[in-house]
């Protein structure tokens, strides 16, 4: 019989596995996603979580460490059209982890400057709170 903890595991890895699927897949209703915030919700918070800072490697069952976007020196670093890239192409466009699936066939390049403005909010909006 299977550990309960092997079971997570492959749920985790299916779980990724049907992620990247889609990413590679119109994603439904895209051309009825009309904000940011729909479209991270969508295509980007199985791994990214809803707050951005990433979810668990053992929760998204691979080994990457995936990135925090409310780390200002992260999602401020690069420019908007190097993120765009990423979106579009995945991770290996810019030399990070092939982990970063592409979702040029799965969204328009306005979706994904929506996602990516949406996607910098985190650091501003974590910034504000410290300041706060």
């Amino acid at each position: 019989m299977p550990s309960i903890r092997s079971v997570q595991r492959l749920l985790s890895i299916a779980s990724f596995c049907l992620g990247v699927l889609q990413a590679q897949s119109p994603v439904s209703g895209a051309g009825s996603l009309d904000s940011g915030e729909e479209i991270y919700r969508e295509t980007c918070l199985a791994c990214h979580g809803a707050g951005g800072s990433g979810m668990s490697q053992h929760a998204v069952g691979f080994s990457t460490p995936l990135p925090d976007f409310t780390d200002c020196n992260f999602a401020s670093r690069e420019p908007s059209g190097d993120w765009v890239a990423v979106v579009h192409d995945g991770g290996p466009v810019r030399a990070f982890s092939a982990v970063m699936p592409a979702f040029g066939e799965a969204l328009r390049v306005e979706q994904m400057e929506l996602v990516v403005e949406y996607v910098r909010e985190f650091c501003r909006t974590r910034r504000g709170r410290a300041a706060s």
